[in-house]
């Protein structure tokens, strides 16, 4: 009888796979399942919970920028801040210093929310807005 290489004679057992081998579409299909449940985890940290939260905050009256995914409001923040640093020193006596010391919060008064990184901030001055707890 001749044997050709690769394969078994007709006399001959074939050689018990490997339980890896039968395992490694297994093991795929976890690896798998765990990064694609880590991926919709971080687009909704990142992405969908900070557009919803915008999205109601604008219904409730108050009004903000558009949402930039992780930057946030930072850019904006830099370059008012850099705009403040540039004026010329206040006079003598002047107490409008929050232009100067918080630029992005006096950019986004009255009623507003900031992006901060991928968390709202909501400010206001406007009394009707704040409701204090009191307790008991």
């Amino acid at each position: 009888m001749v044997s050709v290489p690769g394969r078994p004679s007709l006399g001959e057992a074939e050689a018990p796979s490997s339980p890896w081998k039968q395992a490694a579409p297994l093991c795929a299909a976890v690896v798998f399942a765990v990064v694609a449940w880590c991926a919709v985890r971080e687009a909704e940290w990142a992405w969908l919970r900070p557009r919803r939260l915008g999205r109601a905050l604008r219904e409730q009256g108050l009004r903000g920028t558009a949402y930039r995914p992780l930057a946030g409001d930072a850019p904006l923040a830099d370059r008012l801040a850099r705009e403040a640093r540039a004026w010329p020193p206040l006079p003598p006596g002047c107490h409008a210093v929050v232009p100067r010391a918080m630029p992005l919060f006096h950019h986004a008064m009255p009623s507003s929310y900031i992006d901060f990184r991928s968390q709202k901030r909501a400010l206001t001055t406007t009394p009707v807005y704040v409701t204090l707890k009191t307790s008991p």
